[in-house]
């Protein structure tokens, strides 16, 4: 993850909930989560809502991370002070969905791989762009080329295969999901890793998966999951595991 992760593949949805897992195994950890949402799906922003009430972490929005330190009304112009997004161990949604938004995300996150670095300070961060196809790919490789310098794992989902020839360049690692098979098997993904040697593994299974509601009562049970069943992003259940994992 460290030189960044593109996941791909025909369907959607199931780029997404993959892209998810990785997600909420960082919340889990205790990382900083930077999402460059596109907003034009509520469910992704229903989705890290429930991940952080899940695991505690604080979610805050724009005016929450205004930039400097006076208290005063972000203009909707300003930028975003993510070091204390990172330093608060929480998670953000920058919106991307027009152009000038993107860029002004982009520039959130080039200016806190740049306080980093100044500062020398590890960011141990997630930033995770769930469509790809709302950034242009010069942005996106300048994301994992200067993220990765300083801890901040950029995890990508793309559905585009035009996007991918340059993504795939630039990350360390990438994720193909397979189209499901009708016959109601697992999904079916290969996996090509960069570094710190090249390695390529082919039709490996995917263990279909559910986060866990957002305050459970008590630590779920581990039962058989149901491949043959598409999980909706909006509804998280206690997380299940494939008897022959």
């Amino acid at each position: 993850m460290a030189g960044g992760a593109v996941v791909t593949g025909p369907v959607t949805t199931e780029v997404t909930m993959t892209c998810l897992q990785v997600v909420h195994a960082a919340l889990r950890r205790g990382k900083p989560l930077i999402v460059l949402d596109p907003g034009n799906d509520a469910a992704i922003a229903r989705a890290v809502a429930a991940a952080c009430a899940a695991t505690r972490t604080p979610l805050l929005n724009r005016h929450d991370a205004a930039a400097g330190t006076t208290g005063g009304p972000a203009s909707p112009g300003a930028g975003i002070d993510l070091v204390r997004v990172v330093s608060q161990r929480s998670a953000i949604l920058l919106p991307v969905g027009s152009p000038h938004l993107a860029d002004l995300a982009c520039a959130d996150v080039a200016a806190l791989a740049a306080d980093l670095r100044r500062i020398g300070v590890d960011g141990d961060s997630l930033v995770w762009v769930p469509a790809g196809e709302s950034l242009p790919g010069q942005a996106l490789s300048a994301l994992i080329r200067d993220g990765g310098a300083v801890g901040l794992s950029v995890l990508i989902g793309v559905t585009s295969p035009a996007d991918m020839p340059e993504l795939a360049r630039s990350a360390c690692a990438v994720l193909t999901l397979a189209p499901r098979h009708l016959c109601g098997k697992p999904s079916q993904f290969s996996l090509v890793v960069e570094t710190p040697r090249r390695r390529e593994l082919r039709l490996a299974h995917i263990v279909p998966a559910r986060l866990p509601s957002a305050l459970p009562a008590r630590r779920p049970e581990m039962a058989s999951a149901r491949p043959h069943q598409k999980p909706a992003l909006p509804s998280y259940e206690p997380a299940t595991r494939s008897g022959g994992r």
